[in-house]
């Protein structure tokens, strides 16, 4: 009987280290079209679906290796994951110029940002970037001032917090063919 309860032991702690050994690493984030072309989130931008955003890290002599690609969705969510546990501290998403699709086109493209972890969670590190930012050819036609027309007064507009992006649930199946 304590050979069989050794044995248990021994199993549960092979199994809990297997199961850090492939964990998993998220990064998600917003990405929005900035329309009046001013470089700042504002009230008429809206999310720029079909736009590319790329992760990049520097590499070892300093220089940017791309690591992977995504869409954003309809809802302006850029969602990525990664396999294993890379080291994602001295790594930046963007988004990607002439992405094109969506509402935007991505002209031009705001600085990239960061990558902060945002939580591990069952083993699986959440990463997760500030907003992006896309430009389109032309500011849309209601835009005033930045490019759009003659210049009308100015309001200052509150800075509304965004909501932490979506992270996305771990599946966990106990099926041995997935």
């Amino acid at each position: 009987m304590a050979h069989l309860s050794l044995l248990f032991f021994f199993l549960s702690i092979c199994s809990s280290r297997l199961h850090y050994a492939i964990a998993d690493a998220t990064i998600t984030g917003y990405v929005f079209c900035d329309r009046c072309k001013d470089g700042k989130l504002s009230f008429g931008d809206l999310p720029a679906w079909g736009a590319k955003v790329a992760v990049s890290c520097a590499g070892s002599a300093g220089q940017m290796v791309r690591l992977k690609e995504t869409t954003v969705n309809m809802l302006g969510v850029s969602e990525m994951s990664l396999s294993g546990t890379p080291d994602l501290s001295r790594c930046v998403a963007q988004v990607e110029t002439g992405s094109g699709g969506g509402a935007c086109g991505a002209v031009a493209v705001g600085p990239p940002r960061p990558l902060r972890l945002a939580g591990i969670e069952s083993g699986t590190e959440s990463y997760v970037f500030d907003y992006l930012l896309s430009q389109p050819e032309k500011p849309f036609f209601l835009c005033f001032g930045a490019g759009g027309g003659s210049p009308l007064p100015t309001f200052p507009v509150p800075s509304l917090p965004l909501p932490p992006p979506p992270t996305p649930v771990p599946r966990v199946s106990a099926c041995s063919y997935q």
